[in-house]
């Protein structure tokens, strides 16, 4: 899919020209990843299981390995409880953290790839009117 501009059917030599819009504003975060806070919550679940049952003493009525199993399964959904509470805290201060960003279409694809504060913005806009006058 090639990135020219089309033309227009009245002037063929002609390309044709970007309609003017205004910056569209996006919010730009880092979100954490729910999945990694799972897996580590349970993984700690497992861990715990692993050393409350090294700790415990055998217990003639079951099997070693099923007591593990148990406290495996028993201990691994807290440590996902314990997961996801921690992805909410840090999900929520990513959000504090996120910052505007304003975005602009554009014909020129060499130069396209940069972000826009609300001070750059209104430079640009004061540009694009001084632009428009002498014309």
């Amino acid at each position: 899919m090639s990135r020219s501009a089309s033309s227009t059917p009245d002037d063929p030599g002609q390309p044709e020209s970007p309609t003017p819009s205004d910056p569209t504003q996006l919010v730009l975060r880092r979100a954490p990843r729910l999945s990694v806070f799972l897996i580590g919550g349970a993984l700690l679940g497992v861990i715990a299981a692993l050393i409350l049952n090294g700790t415990q003493e055998p217990n003639p009525d079951f099997v070693e390995e099923s007591a593990l199993g148990f406290f495996m399964v028993t201990l691994a959904v807290p440590g996902l409880a314990l997961g996801a509470l921690a992805w909410l805290l840090v999900d929520r201060r990513s959000k504090k953290r996120a910052r505007t960003v304003y975005a602009e279409p554009t014909t020129d694809y060499d130069n396209a790839d940069f972000a826009l504060g609300s001070t750059d913005l209104d430079e640009l806009r004061r540009q694009s009117r001084e632009r428009d006058a002498e014309q």
